[in-house]
């Protein structure tokens, strides 16, 4: 299929790729090169998922997550991530500031970075059924771009209008990206 300006973005076989391939049209010109379609029980094969198409990258045809299941995935993972904290200071932090704080950062960056670094998700992007893949559908993303995604939102007194600014993209950006998607090239996919 040749693509022309006029077709949404999506990934489709391009004249002239091998068979058994397709690309990435972002709407306008064709992004990365030829991606094998994966078949049911390949590698990155989702259970569940459309037969021949793979959860791991946009390739599956897994329709972008919309603002209202990323920000219920966010309250889920502050929610654990506060309960997990409080239990530390429970437990004997409380009494130090500063050995809480660096507590908060790392819990955060472990919790955030981490999840979305080797599993693709955090908890709870997970329980909502979503997932962060590149714009060149790697899934899971990989340190680079999870920590890009976690320190855009985390430097102090920026974090607060990089929120600002990633609400009103989330609602009116056609792919949904916050700022820490677009530092990070990432998108969030459904995944179920």
């Amino acid at each position: 299929m040749s693509t022309g300006s006029g077709q949404q973005s999506g990934w489709y076989y391009a004249q002239g790729d091998p068979p058994g391939t397709h690309r990435y049209w972002d709407g306008a010109q064709w992004v990365g090169g030829p991606q094998p379609v994966a078949a049911a029980g390949a590698p990155g094969y989702m259970p569940g998922s459309t037969p021949g198409l793979a959860y791991g990258d946009i390739s599956s045809g897994r329709p972008l997550a919309g603002p209202g299941i990323r920000i219920l995935a966010r309250l889920l993972d502050g929610a654990i991530l506060s309960a997990a904290l409080i239990i530390a200071v429970i437990v004997g932090v409380g009494g130090n500031q500063f050995g809480l704080q660096l507590l908060f950062i790392g819990a955060a960056l472990l919790y955030e970075g981490g999840f979305t670094a080797l599993k693709g998700a955090t908890p709870g992007k997970m329980i909502m059924g979503i997932g962060v893949t590149t714009t060149a559908g790697v899934c899971p993303p990989g340190w680079g771009p999870a920590l890009i995604r976690w320190v855009v939102t985390a430097i102090p007194c920026i974090g607060a209008i990089v929120f600002i600014v990633s609400l009103v993209f989330l609602f009116t950006d056609e792919q949904h990206r916050t700022v820490g998607d677009r530092a990070a090239g990432t998108l969030v996919v459904k995944t179920r």
